[in-house]
Parts: C-alpha cells; sequence; structure tokens
C-alpha cells in the first residue's frame, strides 16, 4: 500500500501540489492497511482509519483525501473500493454578523468621544 500512495504522492506533485499534509496522513493510512492485511484500498478501512480523527472536520480532510487516492487507484486497478463520501461531512458554519442599531452606533460614538 505504500508504494501505491508514493506513486499517487510523486504524480500529484509532479501536477504541482505541494500534497504535504495529505502526504503525512495518507502515509499513516497505508501503515494503517497493510497492519491489516490490505493490499488493495478497500472502503471499510477508509472509513475505520478516518473515524480516528480527532475532530468532525478532520476526519471529513481523511476522507476527502482518501476519495482522491481511492479514485486515482482504481484507475489502473478495480479491486481499489472508493470509500462513501457522505459519511463524514463536516460543513462550517459561519455565524451571520451582527448588525448594529442606530441607537447602538450612536452609544459607540458616545463612549468613543468620552475616551479621547
Amino acid at each position: 500500500m505504500m508504494a501505491l500512495v508514493e506513486h499517487y504522492l510523486a504524480v500529484r506533485r509532479a501536477s504541482g501540489f505541494k500534497m504535504d499534509s495529505a502526504a503525512h496522513r495518507l502515509r499513516r493510512f497505508a501503515d494503517f492497511a497493510a497492519a491489516r492485511g490490505d493490499v488493495h484500498l478497500r472502503a471499510e478501512t477508509a472509513v475505520v482509519w478516518a473515524g480516528q480523527a480527532a475532530t468532525p472536520h478532520a476526519r471529513t480532510i481523511w476522507m476527502r483525501d482518501l476519495g482522491l487516492l481511492a479514485r486515482f487507484l482504481r484507475a489502473e486497478d478495480a479491486a481499489h473500493e472508493i470509500p462513501p463520501a457522505d459519511i463524514y461531512t463536516f460543513r462550517w458554519q459561519q455565524r451571520p454578523p451582527h448588525l448594529y442599531t442606530p441607537e447602538e452606533i450612536r452609544d459607540v460614538l458616545r463612549a468613543a468621544g468620552r475616551r479621547g
């Protein structure tokens, strides 16, 4: 599995991608998969491994990286499985900005005038 990951990383880097963080993660996955005896990327192994990430956001990133690797590998060998894309999905929810009322703006300006 490690040789497959290294080949993938070499191709991606040759295409202009840095792959620094992903390389670290994918090598860890290769070690994990090899310890389970996998010679092909298995969806079940990917889900179990990504499930060990500390946060929902990290699980999403790990699965994204594995999905890209799986698609690359499957193009050459159909025995590689593509893990489900929707198993770990994290979406950052940004809070809407606070809109100050005219009264709040006056209060801020009054307070600023007293300070300086």
